[in-house]
């Protein structure tokens, strides 16, 4: 190699212990890689540079990127955009050089580092074996490893030089390894069968399509947090992540942390043994009591009308009941007062979009803004006035008030959902038309009581109410007999009260239906049936769109994006955005 006096001079005075490697990468014939020290003379018919990892180099550690599979650029890519790794490279000098077979080494210093160590992997087929075996995709370089390095050929630097390789904290470096153990799709055979319930009922909720839902709203309650794309990040954390769900195998939850309790470190787990965990302390057999009971109601065998005879019928009772429901065509019922009007130009009148005595429900994937719309309508409506020009309160004198109730945000972010509309309302408006509140912490029954209690105390004066998370009123979401007594509720709530009380409610994986019984129960008795969703080219902007809509007329969809304040602005018919100081009408 020409310069080789350079070359150990330059890695030598930055610290790194180097020896020569031939062409397969071995060190060369006769030289001991972790033992000898190099001269010059050893790299005579060397093929190029090795590089000693771990205290030998100064705590010297290589995140290995193998190209076994061809796409290690895109894994590299997918990585680095990560918002924990893009924050991590963004204050450290993180040094990345390519290698000769398309894959990356990233490369810094640490105090606390180990030895070689698979980060994650994926199955790859073994022809002499006859089965899958796990195949590395991440792994490091610690204590008793080496690289190559530059100027090797075929190894090039892409960002910053391994002679200026910095030194990172121990919670920078905890957040790259944990980032790339999420890339992890392997699964040992015993591992997979232990994750089988051998539970019935259990397997028939995990091929239960909102099984996934259920479980993901367990970790939620349970304080984890869904960083999206299918990474987690434990309780009590607030860096890194933590697990995955569905990137190992579908609907499967992986976890990778040690302080995952009551999970185990690099362990999976279906739906069934999330909830279970959880919401159960770990009783699996009560869960599977209850999933029995979900899936075969003991009801009565025969319907109601074969069995009348045996029932004693309260003709009085029943009587009354008929004559509040008749409904008597001489005494005209005027149409229910809005609660909110529309439009999409400004040329155009206002519409009449939702009204007093009656429900909808807004639906969408997660992360679609589906919030982030609702915040414009609870501002609107609170604040009797118009929003962008496109939506505009109209609720009747005395029945101002709108409530939202989220049941799913942590604290922080309930608050800064609160807060945010309470920005869009006029000051003089604010705490005296609009109230929030957070029922994350407590139980199904506990959330409807709470609820119930506020309609009978401020009943009278509630307009519109919103339920961010509906489904978390209802113990399971996918009951036929659960999703009916929710609605039936809902229903009763806004006539008795004659206000409006919109439902949000998450959009299942596969199709644009909303969740579960509860979802399809909502659809069909809502008055209004809204998506949003993300736009395909341009996953900032959302739309929203009229889905079906009954007794009112439907409204031309929009889009809207969030700006740089953190606010829900909907893009002008131009494609502009309406400024910000324009958002009062």
């Amino acid at each position: 190699m020409k310069d080789i006096k350079k070359i150990l001079s330059s890695y030598k005075d930055t610290g790194i212990t180097i020896f020569p490697v031939q062409e397969d990468k071995s060190p060369v014939k006769g030289f001991i890689w972790n033992k000898d020290i190099a001269m010059p003379t050893d790299f005579k018919d060397a093929h190029g540079v090795g590089v000693v990892c771990g205290k030998a180099s100064g705590g010297l550690e290589v995140i290995d990127i193998d190209n076994h599979f061809g796409d290690a650029k895109s894994l590299m890519t997918e990585f680095m955009n990560l918002k924990e790794v893009k924050d991590v490279f963004s204050r450290n000098n993180i040094v990345v050089n390519s290698t000769n077979g398309g894959g990356y080494h990233i490369i810094y210093r640490a105090n606390n580092i180990n030895g070689n160590k698979k980060l994650s992997s994926r199955p790859k087929w073994s022809d002499k074996e006859e089965k899958f075996k796990p195949d590395a995709i991440f792994e490091t370089r610690g204590d008793g490893g080496y690289i190559v390095a530059p100027p090797t050929k075929g190894y090039e630097s892409v960002r910053g030089h391994i002679l200026k390789v910095c030194k990172i904290s121990d919670q920078d470096r905890d957040t790259l390894i944990e980032a790339a153990k999420s890339f992890n799709q392997w699964i040992p055979e015993e591992r997979k069968e232990a994750i089988g319930t051998k539970e019935r009922v259990g397997d028939k909720f995990d091929n239960d399509s909102s099984s996934v839902y259920e479980a993901q709203a367990a970790l939620k309650k349970a304080g984890w947090s869904d960083l999206g794309n299918g990474r987690w990040r434990r309780p009590e954390k607030s860096k890194g992540i933590s697990a995955t769900f569905g990137k190992v195998a579908p609907n499967v939850f992986y976890c990778f942390t040690s302080n995952g309790y009551p999970f185990e470190e690099m362990s999976a787990y279906s739906p069934f043994q999330v909830v279970a965990l959880l919401d159960y302390g770990g009783d699996f057999s009560a869960f599977a009591k209850d999933l029995a009971e979900r899936y075969d109601p003991k009801e009565p065998k025969e319907s109601p009308v074969t069995n009348r005879e045996k029932k004693e019928v309260d003709a009085s009772k029943m009587d009354g009941l008929l004559s509040r429901a008749f409904i008597d065509t001489s005494i005209p019922v005027p149409r229910p007062p809005a609660a909110m009007e529309i439009r999409w130009d400004e040329g155009r009148d206002w519409q009449r979009f939702l009204t007093l005595g009656n429900i909808s429900v807004i639906t969408g994937k997660a992360k679609a803004k589906k919030t982030f719309f609702t915040s414009m309508v609870n501002a609107a409506a609170a604040g009797g006035h118009s929003i962008y020009n496109r939506f505009r309160g109209v609720l009747p004198e005395g029945k101002g008030l709108v409530i939202r109730i989220d049941t799913e945000q942590s604290d922080y972010d309930a608050y800064t959902v609160a807060k945010r509309v309470e920005d869009m309302i006029p000051e003089n408006l604010r705490g005296e038309h609009y109230a929030s509140f957070d029922l994350r912490e407590y139980n199904p029954e506990e959330r409807i009581e709470m609820v119930d209690y506020i309609f009978n105390k401020f009943g009278k004066n509630i307009g519109m109410m919103i339920i961010d998370g509906i489904a978390d009123l209802a113990k399971t979401f996918n009951d036929e007999v659960e999703a009916s007594k929710l609605v039936s509720l809902l229903l009763k709530w806004s006539k008795i009260y004659n206000c409006h009380i919109m439902n949000i409610i998450h959009q299942n994986k596969g199709d644009n239906f909303a969740t579960g019984h509860l979802g399809s129960a909502l659809m069909k008795k809502s008055e209004m049936v809204i998506s949003v969703s993300k736009e395909e080219n341009n996953p900032e902007v959302s739309i929203v769109e009229n889905e079906n809509a009954r007794g009112v007329k439907e409204f031309k969809s929009f889009n809207f994006n969030i700006n740089e304040n953190g606010m829900p602005v909907i893009l002008g018919i131009h494609g502009v955005n309406t400024d910000f100081s324009e958002i009062f009408n």
